[in-house]
């Protein structure tokens, strides 16, 4: 029988029940059909998969490899690598019961306290899209799902489930989907999903022009789209809209509203049996996995090293004072040194196989020392500690000093406050540089970090989160076993305030305006000319590389560039060539200076030469038109620059264009926005890059708070109740142990709290707390609230 036989003979009551998972990582089952066991984990740079059942919290997650976070890993620029780190992430799931790996996590960094970012993959919309391709075929290759995510614009943590994106057609399409729209044409990936947020009015869940318009009927997308864990607002208005799994089953918090729209209307019921037979297709290519599989741990642990080496970021060797020599006198300073900041919190957070010290891999070199100089729980100047340093480090020839984030500083489910270093760590630099001139930093943080002291070291480098190996690899990078090729993903500005969305970030709650709109990251600070610390795309080696012989041949829908690389040097190493396109042909669009088109790694021998040809799609030059509702090749010249950054212009030639379209869009009264003044952008300026010339924002509702409220939110409105409950649970032990908790539930909103329980609050419970945080009778409603809390004694968390 085929699925959608199967589907025509279920009854309403079970397409109910299909529409939902089972439990919090399973698809359901049923006796009538009996289908092939179907899970999830978590996993963009390692398996962070539950057991189905534990007795003890600290046993909740099986044990896996932690490989980079993709904020490194991306680093590489290397699809092969990306591809063979998809397979060997699919080999760990065969082993672990795992059929859909969800990942990989590919939103836009657009801001830089973005407090997921480190599991992002850059700036850069191409870089994404080729990128998670890679990594998804290598996953599926193997026989394995994935889950990309999160569809769409879910760039910041605050108030992520609930806070409607503001962003113009034209930016959602060439930036904010562009990766997605790739990575889903070139691989298809299993399944898609949906974010939390709303977009442009519509949660993310429910947005037909989203989930239907774009992602189908225009990208051709064939798999099942499944909502982020709790994010279904409205289960009927999401399946309408193309949805079709709602994850977690959350104690069958929307059966009902399901069976009832199913029993009364016909259009909704076709929609679930869309929905349900989607899911059926591609549980169909699920594999009957053998709970005997097995994997080498030791040699996945050794592959997660060898993508830190090839991704690691040396930004600074002033005076080549790297690579190391184990002849020199070395002081290591910094508790990141033994203690790594290897990956990052929430959701992705891995059971690691094993974590090397420091202090094992230099225990046979009696040249290096180790010492904390900082304590990592809190920020504040050790006298003991500094005096330490004050002793030691004037006998040594070279400092390698450890810094960057904590785990309290950035993580899943909120932003950062700032992306400064704690002052108890600049205190050691401006300790160490009165006794040292000879300064190495290490850097550990998922994403960009402000470095003010970069003119006062010799040398920098950027690990990012580099996974469970992470300090062999920089051991490795330190001493010259390995030849440093990573690029930095991301542009590294001076401060943060230099960013274009920082005047519009996080929001206010309700909205987060995009009015920088498709000027993000290298976009921005190359066409207005803004000085960068770093810029995207770069990264020193050990050795020198050279460029030329630049040619380029077209066709009628590609043109292929053509050029010479040679190893100058006198160290074998890679460098990634960068081909970046300038788009002269029409002024009546704001346009971005250039972007990036091409790119390829290649390893090179001293005086060795490789020639290089990439090939660029037209299809990457569109540019859309939000009149005609279309991505349009426009007439006229196009600029070639072929680099290794985005500021290295050193090969240049041009083409041109003349079998596309002459339309054109005017955008008047955008002045601010043409010449880079993205903090002076007024709403009415913003809205005159939507077609209707209107701002689809979401209002606060003249009712009081809702379901769609977050604590938070009503904390800093004024709420007396939000706040003593916030108070109380403040004191409950377990929510004292773990602030990150604690701060989830901040930031959830009560529908999330109210899922998140799966079933043990009932929506009674839930209009009680709604009651309590619209200060209506705060003392009698609160009780009730902490009489409801006694339903959770016995719940896992």
């Amino acid at each position: 029988m085929d699925n959608k036989k199967i589907v025509d003979s279920m009854t309403n009551e079970q397409l109910a029940k299909f529409a939902r998972g089972k439990g919090f990582w399973h698809l359901q089952n049923d006796d009538a059909f009996n289908f092939k066991t179907f899970k999830m984990s978590d996993g963009p740079h390692g398996l962070r998969t539950e057991k189905d059942n534990y007795s003890d919290i600290k046993d909740k997650v099986y044990k896996s490899v932690c490989f980079p976070s993709m904020s490194l890993a991306a680093c590489s620029f290397d699809k092969t690598l990306i591809n063979e780190f998809g397979s060997v992430l699919a080999e760990e799931a065969k082993h672990l019961g795992v059929h859909v790996i969800l990942g990989p996590a590919v939103n836009v960094k657009r801001d830089p306290k973005c407090g997921r970012n480190f599991e992002y993959i850059s700036e850069d919309p191409f870089v994404i899209g080729e990128l998670a391709t890679a990594y998804i075929n290598g996953v599926q290759n193997k026989g394995i799902g994935t889950s990309i995510k999160h569809f769409a614009c879910n760039n910041s943590e605050t108030d992520r489930m609930s806070i409607n994106t503001v962003v113009d057609e034209r930016a959602l399409r060439e930036i904010y989907l562009r990766g997605f729209e790739v990575a889903i044409k070139k691989s298809q990936p299993w399944t898609v999903m949906a974010s939390y947020n709303r977009v442009n009015g519509p949660y993310a869940t429910e947005s037909c022009h989203l989930l239907t318009e774009i992602l189908r009927d225009e990208w051709g997308f064939q798999g099942f789209v499944e909502s982020d864990w709790t994010a279904v607002n409205d289960i009927n208005a999401a399946i309408l809209a193309g949805m079709d799994l709602e994850m977690p089953e959350a104690g069958g918090a929307f059966y009902q509203d399901s069976l009832n729209g199913i029993n009364s209307d016909e259009n909704i019921k076709n929609a679930y049996k869309k929905a349900v037979e989607r899911q059926l297709n591609i549980r169909d290519k699920a594999l009957v996995l053998n709970p005997d599989f097995k994997f080498d741990y030791k040699k996945d642990h050794d592959f997660a090293r060898k993508i830190a080496c090839e991704s690691i970021v040396l930004l600074k060797n002033e005076e080549n004072i790297l690579p190391l020599s184990k002849d020199e006198k070395i002081l290591f300073v910094g508790a990141l040194a033994d203690k790594p900041r290897y990956q990052g919190g929430g959701s992705s957070n891995i059971n690691p196989f094993k974590v090397t010290k420091m202090s094992e891999i230099i225990k046979e070199n009696s040249n290096i020392e180790i010492i904390d100089g900082y304590k990592l729980d809190k920020d504040e100047i050790n006298e003991h500690l500094i005096n330490e340093i004050k002793e030691k480090a004037p006998k040594f020839d070279k400092i390698v000093c450890f810094m960057g984030f904590n785990l309290d500083q950035e993580s899943e489910g909120f932003d950062k406050k700032d992306i400064k270093f704690y002052q108890n760590q600049l205190h050691v630099i401006d300790v160490l540089k009165e006794l040292n001139k000879n300064i190495i930093v290490v850097l550990e943080n998922g994403s960009v970090i402000e470095i003010p002291f970069a003119s006062d070291v010799k040398a920098i480098i950027e690990t990012y989160l580099g996974g469970e190996a992470i300090n062999e690899s920089i051991y490795d990078i330190l001493f010259g076993n390995v030849n440093p090729s990573g690029k930095l993903n991301e542009t590294f500005a001076h401060k943060y305030e230099d960013y274009p969305s920082s005047s519009n970030f996080p929001g206010d709650h309700y909205n987060i305006m995009y009015k920088e709109s498709i000027f993000v990251g290298y976009r921005y600070f190359d066409t207005f000319k803004k000085d960068v610390l770093f810029p995207f795309g770069y990264g020193l080696s050990y050795t020198k590389f050279d460029f030329s012989d630049l040619e380029l041949v077209q066709n009628d829908d590609h043109v292929i560039v053509s050029f010479k690389v040679t190893n100058i040097g006198d160290r074998e190493g890679k460098e990634v060539a960068q081909v970046y396109i300038k788009n002269a042909a029409e002024p009546q669009y704001f346009i971005e200076n250039k972007g990036l088109k091409g790119f390829e790694k290649i390893n090179l021998k001293p005086g060795e030469s490789k020639k290089i040809s990439i090939k660029i799609d037209f299809n990457t030059l569109k540019i859309f038109n939000i009149e005609t509702n279309k991505f349009e090749l426009l007439n006229g010249k196009y600029i070639v620059y072929v680099g290794n950054s985005s500021i290295d212009e050193r090969l240049q030639s041009e083409f041109h264009i003349s079998n596309g379209t002459t339309n054109k869009y005017y955008y008047e009264n955008i002045e601010n926005l043409l010449n880079g003044n993205i903090d002076k952008i007024t709403d009415d300026e913003f809205k005159e890059l939507f077609i209707d010339k209107k701002l689809p924002l979401h209002l606060r509702s003249s009712v009081g708070y809702d379901i769609n409220t977050t604590l938070q939110r009503a904390i800093d409105e004024g709420s007396k109740g939000a706040k003593k409950f916030i108070n109380f649970v403040s004191m409950i032990p377990m929510l004292k142990k773990d602030p990150m908790l604690l701060t989830f539930l901040r930031t959830s909103t009560i529908r999330q709290i109210y899922l998140g329980t799966n079933g043990k609050l009932s929506k009674k419970d839930v209009q009680t707390l709604i009651d309590l945080i619209n200060d209506v009778h705060i003392n009698i409603n609160f009780i009730k609230v902490l009489w409801s809390l006694r339903k959770l004694a016995g719940q896992k968390f």
